[in-house]
C-alpha cells in the first residue's frame, strides 16, 4: 500500500507584534531567565497578556487587546514601509522573579514601526549607543562572584532624611568606562561591575609577578554621580512602578561628603577608591547612608 499523500489546502501565518529582549549591564549578556514580564492597554490594566519566552530567550506576546488584525497578517517586505495601521498604547512591566534585578515599567506603542524585537529607545535603556535590548538593573540584594565587584549604598535626602527613591546612579571608571545602576523605592542602591584586569584596570605589572606593589594594594579610582529627581518622576496606570523612562532622564542631584553644615559644601559628585577583591560602601562622613540634594523640577 502506498504511504498516504497530504495537500496543504490552507496555511496561516502569524505574526507576533511585540517581541521584548532584556540585558544585563553587570555581566554584558542576555537575560533569559527568571523573568516574568506582562502587558496590557494603556487604559484597560485589566487586560493583562503574560509573555512567552522563545528558545532564543526573546519574550513575545500573542493575542494583545486590539492586535488581532495585525497577528493575523504576517507583514511582506513593504509592510514597514507603507503607512502604519493606528498604534495603541501598552504599558509593560517586567519583574525578575529571581530577585537579581528591579523590576521595570515602560510604554510601548504598536505596532513598532519597524520589524525585530523591541529597540529601547536611547531614554528608555542605557545612554550608550547601543541596541541590544531593555537593560535591568541590579537588586539592592544582588550578590557577586569571582567576575563581579559591587558599589552599594543609600539614598537620602539631604534636607528631610527620608529615602531618595528610583535615583540613577552613574559610576565613572578608568578607561572611559561607565557603569549604571538604580536605586530601589526604598533608595538602596547596588552598581555591580566586572572587576578590571590587573593590568589594564590597576597599571602596572601584577603583584604575583614580583613587579610594583602587591595585589591587596591595588585599586580602583571612581567616580560616582546620581541623577534623582523624584517629582519628575512619571506614573503609569496599573502599576506602582514609576515609567523607566523618567527614572533614566532624571536630572543631576547634589552629593554630600560631609554632612551639611553652614561651612559644608556638595558636589555634583564623589571620588572613590575600590579596593581589588573588596565591595565598596558608600556615605555621607559617619552616616551609615549618602545624604543627596535631589534635583527640582524644572519649571
Amino acid at each position: 500500500m502506498s504511504a498516504p499523500q497530504f495537500r496543504v489546502l490552507e496555511q496561516l501565518d502569524t505574526f507576533t507584534p511585540l517581541g521584548l529582549k532584556f540585558w544585563d549591564p553587570a555581566l554584558d549578556r542576555a537575560i533569559s531567565d527568571g523573568l516574568q514580564v506582562i502587558a496590557w492597554p494603556l487604559h484597560l490594566p485589566g487586560q493583562k497578556i503574560v509573555a512567552a519566552r522563545n528558545r532564543s530567550g526573546i519574550f513575545t506576546f500573542r493575542w494583545l487587546p486590539g492586535m488581532r488584525a495585525i497577528e493575523h497578517r504576517y507583514p511582506d517586505p513593504d509592510f514597514f514601509d507603507a503607512s502604519i495601521p493606528q498604534r495603541r498604547a501598552f504599558i509593560v512591566t517586567v519583574q525578575d522573579q529571581l530577585e537579581r534585578f528591579l523590576p521595570a515599567a515602560f510604554r510601548v506603542d504598536l505596532p513598532l514601526p519597524y520589524g525585530g524585537v523591541f529597540l529601547a529607545e536611547s531614554s528608555a535603556s542605557v545612554p550608550d549607543g547601543s541596541a541590544r535590548g531593555v537593560y535591568l538593573f541590579s537588586a539592592p540584594s544582588r550578590r557577586t562572584d569571582e567576575r563581579l565587584t559591587a558599589v552599594r549604598g543609600e539614598l537620602l535626602d539631604a534636607d528631610t532624611r527620608a529615602p531618595v527613591p528610583w535615583a540613577h546612579v552613574v559610576i565613572g571608571a578608568p578607561h572611559g568606562a561607565v557603569f549604571h545602576g538604580l536605586a530601589d523605592a526604598s533608595g538602596r542602591f547596588a552598581v555591580l561591575m566586572p572587576f578590571p584586569s590587573l593590568e589594564e584596570g590597576f597599571a602596572g605589572s601584577p603583584g604575583s609577578f614580583g613587579h610594583g606593589s602587591p595585589i591587596g594594594d591595588r585599586g580602583w579610582d571612581l567616580q560616582l554621580a546620581v541623577n534623582a529627581q523624584p517629582r519628575a518622576l512619571a506614573t503609569l496606570p496599573g502599576t506602582p512602578l514609576p515609567e523607566y523612562r523618567s527614572v533614566l532622564d532624571q536630572a543631576p542631584a547634589e552629593v554630600w561628603r560631609v554632612e551639611p553644615d553652614p561651612s559644608a559644601n556638595s558636589d555634583p559628585q564623589l571620588s572613590l577608591r575600590l579596593q581589588f577583591g573588596e565591595q565598596l560602601i558608600v556615605r555621607t562622613g559617619s552616616l551609615p547612608e549618602l545624604l543627596v540634594t535631589p534635583a527640582p523640577l524644572s519649571p
